[in-house]
């Protein structure tokens, strides 16, 4: 059956294209969503779960300007590989997943986070001025008050700073 198997850079194996059941407790491990009645690639052999729109469109490498020194690879997590964080939400990346990573300097990135963070950011937190993400370190953020990760938005002229996350809610 013509497009019911793919070959994937992220499993040595091919993967089989189905339909998960609206009761199916998948999900993708590139984008980390739910497959519950979705099309997506599987292969059994490595527990690997893909939606369709995933298996497209992330690419093995990519530059990012979180990370402008080195490249970044898609790469698995380990099945044993806890303790893991993405390097711009702080959020856990589950064992088996997918992330962009930097082998060099470690740096992991969601995939997702790759697309949904912007490098320059309007918030209602800061209206007056465009926002740029930056590293740094040793500051509080404008909203909460609370110290501030590596990855934070600031503003250049004000010189505020926020969490990615206060931002994204804001």
């Amino acid at each position: 059956m013509a497009g019911s198997y793919l070959r994937h850079f992220a499993d040595p194996h091919m993967l089989q294209r189905l339909q998960y059941s609206c009761t199916a407790s998948h999900t993708c491990d590139i984008c980390l969503s739910k497959l519950a009645g979705r099309v997506g690639y599987r292969c059994n052999t490595c527990n690997l779960d893909i939606h369709e729109y995933c298996a497209d469109s992330y690419k093995p490498t990519i530059t990012f300007f979180a990370h402008p020194w080195h490249t970044l690879q898609l790469s698995r997590i380990p099945r044993s590989g806890v303790g893991w964080v993405c390097d711009l939400c702080e959020e856990k990346c589950p064992p088996g997943s997918l992330v962009y990573r930097c082998i060099d300097c470690l740096f992991d990135a969601h995939p997702r986070c790759t697309r949904r963070f912007p490098q320059t950011i309007r918030s209602s937190l800061h209206p007056e001025h465009d926002l740029r993400m930056v590293p740094s370190s040793g500051h509080v953020c404008g909203a909460c008050r609370t110290g501030l990760p590596v990855w934070q938005y600031v503003c250049g002229g004000c010189k505020v700073r926020f969490h990615i996350a206060c931002v994204k809610s804001g």
